[in-house]
């Protein structure tokens, strides 16, 4: 039975579709860990913050504080990035869509 150490628990490979007006480009990250935030993904993916993050065939934007482990990502998954070409103003200071919402939402009534 192979051991494996504990350096190499909890890591993972996925590939990650990045679609954009200019087209689709797919990059595979190999041995990340399940502990990497959403919004460290998008960095070593080098797209913008609001991108949206998820699964295929799924309308999600995945919250840049998260880990990927809280999304029970699988290893060699297929992932989605949409680029967001415009952003609102408030939302360019937003993580979620939760909290843009919310600061929406009381900018609104105030």
């Amino acid at each position: 039975m192979e051991r494996r150490s504990f350096s190499d628990a909890g890591r993972i490979s996925v590939t990650v579709e990045i679609s954009s007006n200019d087209g689709q480009n797919e990059i595979t990250l190999a041995n990340i860990p399940l502990c990497m935030t959403i919004g460290d993904l998008k960095q070593k993916l080098h797209v913008a913050p609001n991108s949206h993050l998820g699964r295929p065939k799924e309308f999600e934007n995945w919250d840049n504080q998260r880990q990927l482990s809280d999304y029970f990502v699988r290893d060699h998954e297929q992932l989605v990035c949409v680029l967001q070409s415009t952003k609102e103003d408030v939302q360019s200071s937003c993580d979620d869509y939760d909290q843009w919402l919310a600061k929406r939402t009381d900018g609104g009534t105030k």
